[in-house]
């Protein structure tokens, strides 16, 4: 049976670079991008269980945030996120979804997200860590 599966892109006009979905065989899948979400079509056997990675980079934002469920809640099963940032000081978003485990990553930070069924309209939000903007200060000493 052919099923078309469909990724909401977490920020418009934002930049993925690297975009790719791949199977659970570490294939490519060709997936089409348009109206803020991939969307892919697949073979798949009635009762079977098939996992997708998508991966992707992005830059210039000061947030991300992945709803899984639509506004109103749905049962999700089986499901797994793994964010990996450059950045240390992650923060989470009130009100978002914490991982189930996060911590350093070499330089860096990695979240895990898993739940083996997850009720719930939350989304899985982080605050990035932004760099000090000296203006304000700087133009009060300068004032003086």
């Amino acid at each position: 049976m052919a099923v078309t599966v469909s990724f909401p892109l977490p920020a418009r006009g934002a930049i993925y670079d690297g975009f790719e979905v791949v199977d659970e065989k570490g294939q490519a899948i060709g997936a089409q991008v348009d109206g803020g979400s991939a969307h892919w079509v697949v073979s798949l056997a009635p009762s079977t269980r098939h996992t997708f990675q998508v991966r992707y980079r992005t830059r210039g934002t000061s947030s991300w945030t992945y709803r899984p469920a639509a506004t109103g809640g749905a049962v999700i099963r089986d499901f797994v996120l793994e964010i990996r940032s450059t950045a240390r000081g992650i923060d989470f978003s009130p009100g978002s979804i914490s991982p189930s485990s996060a911590g350093v990553s070499g330089a860096g930070w990695r979240g895990t997200w898993e739940f083996r069924t997850l009720v719930g309209s939350a989304p899985i939000s982080l605050e990035l860590p932004q760099k000090t903007n000296p203006g304000p200060l700087a133009a009060r000493i300068t004032f003086f």
